[in-house]
């Protein structure tokens, strides 16, 4: 029997929304039972979004730098703006950092809006990026959709 005779249609759906989306291990690595803690869908999404604004991008001058040594363009910029003065600058900075590191490296997300948050309490600001899922698959995001098994030769 079929997955869609044992399960249903809803399942079916399910799974292809997780699959367009990905599966893969969550950063920090963390440990669950045996294995490392993963996640599926808009969890990974979400996670894949807070380790890319949280990795040192290389600065814009050419300079080599950044994080991850094989793809120096990988996070963002948001570190240029530690030590800053505080202001309208700053914060049109830190969203304009923000959304060239989501378009440039997360294709499967669309930005909503991009707000910089002060805290009175503090000199800190936060930042809330609210995006929507992609609908359908896009070539760039990566993740291969499968209708059926791959077989390989030995």
């Amino acid at each position: 029997r079929s997955d869609r005779e044992l399960y249903g249609q809803h399942r079916e759906d399910h799974m292809n929304t997780l699959s367009m989306y990905g599966h893969g291990l969550t950063s920090p690595l963390q440990r669950e039972g045996r294995d490392f803690k993963s996640a599926s869908g808009p969890d990974l999404v979400r996670n894949c979004l807070q380790n890319l604004l949280g990795t040192v991008a290389a600065p814009p001058n050419g300079e080599s730098g950044g994080e991850v040594p094989w793809d120096h363009t990988f996070g963002s910029r948001l570190s240029l703006l530690r030590h800053s003065q505080l202001g309208t600058t700053t914060d049109a900075l830190a969203r304009f950092y923000v959304e060239s590191a989501i378009r440039a490296k997360e294709p499967r997300v669309l930005i909503s809006e991009v707000r910089v948050i002060d805290d009175p309490s503090a000199t800190t600001r936060y930042i809330r990026v609210q995006y929507k899922l992609i609908s359908s698959n896009n070539p760039s995001n990566q993740v291969v959709l499968s209708q059926d098994p791959i077989a390989v030769e030995l």
